[in-house]
């Protein structure tokens, strides 16, 4: 069965899109909660897929309730690992004491790309929190065995399972931190992070404010006009 398909998520936010050539038919999912909803999207384009190609749906009203049973092989109960008590545990945070003083981490960093961090002392002076845009809330917990920070969002997204690691660096001998990295895609390889630093906003300067929306040196309206014949030239090529 051929299949042309495409998927995008944001937070807890996914859709689906796919199309059966040969069957002459296409579909277009979405769901948005938390953990499960790539699951729910995957299962219901299957489940629809089934009927609309005239085939028996594998997921019926009681598989529905057992899944991923009977297709995977029953676990052990005595052994703690249940599918409803691990579908979706986690380790417990790191819990090491950072190698410098709290107030080194402090301080807003800032990418040209991605904005503003602001790292915050608690109230009780023992614990570091992240703040990113308007919804990212974080406590930070620091491994020592990897010289690394793992968020654990809280606020607003506090239903989201990710553990982004943060790392921090100087570019000079002794003082607070003035670098910042994180990546900002799954699955999170630090090899991948963008820096923010410290200090001046990469932004603020007055060569970077006289760029426009599409990285030229000239002005908004210019760009929207080429972007605009740009635009033109594709669909009058496309319809020719």
């Amino acid at each position: 069965m051929k299949k042309i398909w495409h998927s995008g998520l944001i937070v807890d936010y996914i859709v689906q899109v796919a199309f059966y050539p040969d069957y002459g038919f296409g579909m277009y999912v979405e769901c948005n909660g938390p953990n499960t909803c790539s699951q729910v999207v995957r299962l219901t384009e299957q489940y629809i897929t089934d009927i609309l190609s005239g085939q028996d749906p594998w997921l019926t009203k009681e598989t529905a309730c057992t899944y991923p049973a009977p297709w995977l092989p029953e676990e052990d109960p005595e052994a703690g690992e249940t599918r409803n008590s691990t579908a979706f545990q986690q380790p417990p945070y790191p819990n090491d004491k950072p190698k410098f003083d709290l107030e080194d981490y402090i301080g807003e960093y800032s990418n040209a790309g991605f904005g503003e961090i602001t790292i915050l002392l608690g109230t009780d002076d023992t614990k570091l929190f992240l703040y990113m845009g308007q919804f990212m809330e974080a406590i930070l917990h620091y491994e020592e065995a990897t010289d690394t920070f793992y968020t654990e969002l809280i606020g607003k997204l506090h239903f989201l399972n990710e553990r982004i690691p943060v790392q921090f660096s100087k570019t000079g001998k002794g003082g607070s931190f003035d670098l910042l990295h994180m990546p900002m895609r799954s699955p999170y390889d630090m090899n991948e992070a963008f820096i923010f630093s410290a200090g001046p906003k990469p932004y603020d300067d007055k060569e970077s404010s006289e760029l426009c929306i599409c990285g030229c040196s000239t002005s908004n309206y210019l760009c929207f006009l080429l972007y605009f014949l740009s635009f033109a030239l594709v669909f009058s090529y496309c319809i020719a």
